[in-house]
């Protein structure tokens, strides 16, 4: 355990230096002029001031509890929070945590600590529940095959052991569905998994596929275990490449998901995935052209008509201002029309640098994150575009202020109260990230 013990050290030290280079990163850009200010913006992102009442319902130590949960929340219907810790728990490998609401309180228990062994170190993407109760997610290294001493990454399903309670030091066990190897495959899965109708789990890569640009990925359950295959591989040209965030089904069965780089400029594409009997057809409803659509798309989600939202981190025009090679970021919507889909930027976003997530309510409300926002030391914002008969309007949920947060990068969750959830990868007493909770 000992040799474990010193490689998962090492790699959160390597995880804590891409996080402070990439601080660095945003103090530079904060002392660039924000060629933004003078563009025309929409009318709808005049903003409503913060709204609703914050609280930090957990603070993680670095310790047993886990740190830095970059990857966000997800929610059963009991209303339990359940979560990855990339860094801390039992053997400094990561954690998957949970928060259970007793009263006006919250009772935080570790159901798992990963070894760094077969079992995979650091769980980087979100949770998925399935059937009975049963966790599944990806952790980027692990599983036994090539890439390091302990594996390319893994897929993995968590769950309760018989007569197990879930701790401090967590009471459950873990099932390595699949072990990545680093070729075709692909290495260190990052996105969030989902469902079929059928019971076959799916998910994105960055990497691998036939022509190492990207793929999705399946995964089938059978006797003897769960059968991995690709369901369609990028080639980096008009396609895109580089699928890197959550993919999603719409109601007729198809999967949709976005490219970060690729398409015919360059920044992007979103994308479309039809099964049929002989396989599925890719079909890329937009490339984004790096100009006033911005590009570099992450963060998709869909509403109940089956349109599309997403962000852009950056990298377009605005207003014809190209200066530093870079524009803002934005959130945008693709909306189903008689010939295809209609492309429209619904908000733009402050700056330049925005790491961030969207999610969406029944009501059509989408919620986000920026990791560099908010008064007073641009250590991230939460806000709310709501649609209304005259565009969107945005309000600021929350600024961070560091002693309550700090970089706020993962997915946000909204219960049938409307209470919003989420974590800030940083910050709090003990720096190492919080779970935090808005109440209307």
């Amino acid at each position: 355990m000992h040799y474990k013990q010193q490689f998962c050290n090492l790699l959160s030290r390597t995880i804590a230096v891409r996080a402070a280079l990439a601080m660095a990163i945003v103090v530079a850009l904060a002392a660039v002029p924000d060629v933004a200010q003078n563009a025309v913006r929409p009318t709808a992102r005049e903003a409503v001031a913060p709204t609703g009442t914050f609280r930090v319902i957990h603070e993680f130590t670095g310790g047993q509890d886990g740190a830095n949960p970059e990857a966000g929340l997800t929610i059963d219907r009991m209303g339990d929070l359940y979560g990855p810790g990339w860094e801390g728990g039992k053997n400094n490998c990561g954690n998957i945590y949970r928060l259970s609401r007793r009263d006006s309180n919250w009772i935080f228990s570790v159901l798992y600590s990963f070894e760094g062994g077969n079992d995979g170190v650091v769980p980087g993407g979100g949770l998925t529940i399935g059937p009975s109760g049963i966790l599944y997610g990806t952790t980027l290294e692990g599983g036994g095959q090539g890439c390091t001493d302990y594996g390319c990454g893994t897929v993995f399903a968590v769950r309760p052991a018989p007569n197990a309670t879930a701790n401090i030091i967590g009471g459950w066990t873990d099932r390595v569905l699949y072990g990545f190897t680093g070729g075709s495959d692909g290495s260190a899965p990052l996105s969030d998994l989902v469902f079929d109708q059928a019971g076959n789990l799916y998910g994105a890569m960055s990497n691998g596929g036939a022509y190492g640009k990207g793929m999705v990925y399946e995964l089938v359950p059978g006797l003897g275990g769960w059968a991995y295959r690709v369901v369609y591989s990028f080639t980096g040209a008009g396609d895109g490449a580089e699928p890197i965030d959550n993919i999603m089904f719409d109601q007729s069965g198809n999967l949709y998901g976005a490219t970060y780089t690729g398409g015919g400029a360059g920044f992007g594409t979103v994308f479309e995935l039809t099964p049929s009997g002989s396989g599925w057809t890719e079909n890329t409803i937009y490339s984004f052209r790096g100009q006033d659509d911005g590009g570099d798309p992450l963060g998709l989600v869909m509403d109940q008509l089956g349109n599309l939202y997403g962000v852009m981190i950056g990298r377009g025009c605005l207003s014809g201002n190209c200066s530093y090679g870079v524009g803002t970021g934005g959130v945008f919507m693709l909306s189903r029309s008689a010939g295809g889909w209609t492309y429209s930027r619904i908000y733009d976003y402050p700056g330049y640098f925005n790491d961030t997530s969207l999610s969406i309510d029944a009501g059509g409300n989408l919620y986000g994150t920026l990791a560099r926002g908010g008064d007073p030391c641009y250590c991230g914002e939460i806000y709310e575009l709501s649609p209304g008969s005259a565009g969107w309007t945005y309000t600021d949920l929350h600024d961070f202020n560091g002693g309550d947060g700090s970089w706020p990068l993962g997915r946000i969750v909204v219960d049938a109260n409307s209470n919003i959830f989420g974590v800030t990868e940083s910050g709090g007493a003990y720096g190492a990230g919080v779970v935090w909770e808005i109440t209307p």
